[in-house]
C-alpha cells in the first residue's frame, strides 16, 4: 500500500489480516508505531519514515515482529476483533480516564487560596474533560452489554 500520508496514522488496525511478499499472511496484533528519524544535517530536521506494524505471522516457525507499512497490504478487516482487542481498548480508555482524573486532582490540590486569583474556570474545564472520559467509558460498557464487543 503506497497511499501513506505523512503525519497521519496508517490505517492498519488490530485484527486486520495482512499479506507480506516474503513472510506470507499474518494478523496485526497491536497499534502501528510511527518511525521518525532525525537527519544529521540541521537543514533537513525531522523526517517521517512511515509506520511499523506489529504482526503475528500465520507461519508457526516465524516469530511475531513488526514490519514497515509499505511492505504489507490489507487482505481482510474482520468485524469481530476478539476479546484481546476489546480488553486492550478498554484498558486504554481506563488509562485515559486515570490521567484525566490525576490532572483534576493535582490542580484541585493547588487551587485553594492560590495567590493568582480564582481557579474556578480552570477546574471546571478539567471536570468537564473528566466527565467526557467517563461518558466514553459508559458508552463502551453500554455497547459491550449489547454483545457488540466480540
Amino acid at each position: 500500500m503506497s497511499d501513506h500520508q505523512a503525519g497521519r496514522p496508517y490505517q492498519f488496525q488490530w485484527g486486520d489480516r495482512i499479506e507480506h511478499p516474503s513472510f506470507g499472511l499474518g494478523t496485526v496484533n497491536g497499534a502501528p508505531v510511527a518511525v521518525v528519524e532525525t537527519e544529521s544535517s540541521l537543514r533537513f530536521g525531522v523526517e517521517d519514515r512511515g509506520w511499523r506494524v506489529p504482526v503475528e505471522w500465520d507461519d508457526p516457525g516465524r516469530t511475531s515482529g513488526s514490519v514497515g507499512c509499505d511492505s504489507i497490504k490489507l487482505v481482510d478487516r474482520p468485524d469481530a476483533k476478539g476479546g484481546a482487542y476489546w480488553n486492550h481498548e478498554f484498558k486504554n480508555l481506563l488509562a485515559q480516564l486515570s490521567t484525566t482524573r490525576s490532572q483534576t486532582d493535582a490542580y484541585l490540590g493547588e487551587a485553594f487560596r492560590h495567590p493568582r486569583g480564582s481557579r474556578i474556570a480552570a477546574v471546571q474545564v478539567l471536570i468537564d474533560a473528566e466527565q467526557q472520559m467517563l461518558n466514553r467509558v459508559l458508552q463502551f460498557l453500554s455497547v459491550d452489554e449489547t454483545g457488540h464487543h466480540t
